[in-house]
């Protein structure tokens, strides 16, 4: 088959006229042969010089070629283009995906979605009946702002937001904003969630367990934030026409900022309607003294301490070897400051010696002094015992350098009358006749 279809290949295709010829018993073939452009022709032996001057055929040949050169080169001109439309347009789709990642970032791809379409943002308004905030910030911030420089600053919130970032691909959470240290997160907004309370606290032990990951280059210790949480109904759009964002507002938000302010480090502080909303036997909790927000709301408040898994058992977490690290340190902190404060305390109860006018220092007078009786601002003052041999006026004004610290004005009259006192024991003890008429 092989060998046949190279010798059809070699077959020679004629147009042309025949005659044939009695004398001769011939058929004379006057024809020229088909030949579709100069490598049909080289294939079949033949050169251009071999077609006939007299009739198409050479410019047939020469037609025919140049048309499939210039529809070749048409062909590969057009590939080249619709390769390199191939390439913008997955250029363009990769820019696209970039673009659309940037508005999902700062706007729910459901909102985008409605943007796009031509909603106005006045419309996109929406009331949520019952969603979970939560605000974090870090301790000690403005603190280590100020012994740090400008980019080490960026670079610690940029690592923390970033472990942050990671830990909301496994909840149910959106990521509001962040404000320099502030975290700000919601669940239930804007997709609505029944579980949205569990979301957040389980995003919140997370924080928690990344926070201490990071090192404060100050002192080498490990960051810590404290964290509130609220549950309550939110209004939520967009809010300008530059950079727009996905905002929050009500009280609800109020009330979680106010319960991060008054957290304490490495806990997670939550109010009574977020506690509700949570199941009693998977997390641990501590009820704390009621607080007063916004001046008059007086509401109950729990530390979230433990999760615990199916079984019953507390999930032991990274976070809680470095909070019980910290407690203790905070003891000792505690029991050295009220041991310095004992002793302070003592050194003040101590009296000074009292220097008299002729300079002979006198030591400091005693309760049992019976020239000195104590004041009691509400007993009746009692009258000093006097001596003859003493001047009680003398003695009043060394007990005035001490200063005594009378509690009220009742002190201070009974003060006077003993003052008074005094002077007219004084006077009547006095001797009516001089030494000068006792020697006469």
């Amino acid at each position: 088959m092989t060998g046949h279809r190279d010798v059809h290949e070699e077959y020679l295709r004629l147009r042309g006229q025949m005659l044939y010829v009695h004398e001769w018993k011939a058929i004379i073939y006057l024809a020229t042969p088909v030949l579709e452009n100069l490598d049909a022709m080289f294939n079949t032996g033949l050169f251009i010089n071999d077609l006939s001057m007299h009739d198409s055929s050479r410019d047939l040949v020469l037609a025919g070629t140049q048309q499939s050169a210039e529809l070749k080169l048409a062909l590969d001109q057009e590939k080249q283009k619709s390769k390199a439309l191939e390439d913008s347009m997955k250029k363009l789709d990769a820019e696209m995906k970039k673009t659309d990642l940037l508005l999902y970032q700062m706007i729910p791809k459901k909102i985008a979605d409605r943007l796009r379409s031509g909603e106005k943002a006045a419309s996109l308004c929406e009331t949520f009946e019952s969603c979970t905030i939560l605000f974090s910030d870090v301790v000690g911030f403005t603190t280590i702002c100020a012994s740090l420089t400008p980019m080490e600053v960026v670079s610690i919130l940029n690592e923390m937001y970033t472990k942050f970032d990671k830990c909301l691909e496994t909840h149910n959470c959106y990521k509001v904003e962040t404000i320099g240290d502030a975290y700000m997160l919601a669940s239930g907004v804007p997709e609505r969630a029944r579980n949205h309370a569990s979301e957040i606290i389980d995003m919140a032990f997370d924080m928690l367990d990344s926070i201490v990951t990071v090192t404060n280059p100050t002192n080498n210790e490990k960051l810590k934030i404290r964290i509130g949480c609220h549950s309550g109904p939110v209004v939520a759009g967009i809010a300008g026409i530059k950079m727009p964002r996905y905002c929050l507002f009500g009280d609800t938000v109020t009330t979680a900022n106010k319960l991060e302010q008054t957290s304490r480090a490495l806990h997670i502080h939550v109010t009574d309607s977020t506690y509700q909303l949570l199941d009693r036997k998977t997390y641990d909790v501590q009820e704390r003294p009621k607080m007063t927000i916004n001046g008059a709301l007086t509401v109950t408040t729990y530390f979230i301490l433990n999760k615990k898994d199916r079984t019953g058992k507390i999930i032991v977490r990274p976070f809680q070897a470095v909070l019980i690290d910290m407690k203790r340190q905070d003891a000792e902190e505690a029991k050295i400051k009220q041991s310095m404060n004992l002793k302070n305390a003592s050194i003040q109860n101590i009296v000074q010696p009292v220097p008299k006018e002729n300079g002979i220092i006198q030591p400091p007078q005693t309760q049992n002094d019976t020239n000195f009786m104590p004041i009691e601002s509400n007993t009746i003052p009692t009258p000093a015992i006097i001596h003859k041999d003493v001047d009680p006026t003398a003695n009043f004004v060394q007990r005035s350098l001490i200063k005594p610290k009378l509690a009220d004005e009742q002190s201070l009259k009974a003060a006077e009358n003993i003052i008074e006192q005094n002077n007219s024991s004084k006077l009547f003890h006095r001797p009516h006749r001089s030494r000068a008429c006792d020697l006469l």
